[in-house]
């Protein structure tokens, strides 16, 4: 049975400036939390998920089995609404969690 991905359940917050710098709280399913602290851990957003990479991405809370996690990452300057996220956690990465189909909204004001 395949490892499910890391999906991106929820943002806060969803308006950041322009400049870079807001600190963004995202939470998920199947993080894989138990190895975050020693894996190679990296968040990007954009229109399609790939155009901004955060900075300063950590584990800060994890459920005991490890199926639900929060991390924190910082914005990088840039612009544009309505992108979408994904983890990328050693060599797995999640399905962008996109506005249309996820709810999960952010952009830049």
């Amino acid at each position: 049975m395949p490892t499910p991905l890391p999906a991106v359940t929820s943002l806060a917050p969803a308006e950041f400036g322009t400049e870079g710098g807001t600190t963004v709280t995202i939470s998920g399913t199947n993080f894989r939390a138990s190895s975050l602290e020693t894996a190679q851990l990296n968040v990007t957003y954009g229109a399609t998920g790939y155009e901004y990479l955060a900075v300063g991405c950590n584990l800060t809370s994890t459920t005991a089995d490890g199926s639900e996690a929060t991390i924190e990452c910082t914005t990088v300057p840039g612009y544009g609404a309505n992108h979408s996220w994904m983890l990328h956690v050693n060599t797995i990465q999640s399905t962008a969690a996109s506005c249309a189909s996820s709810g999960v909204c952010t952009r830049y004001s």
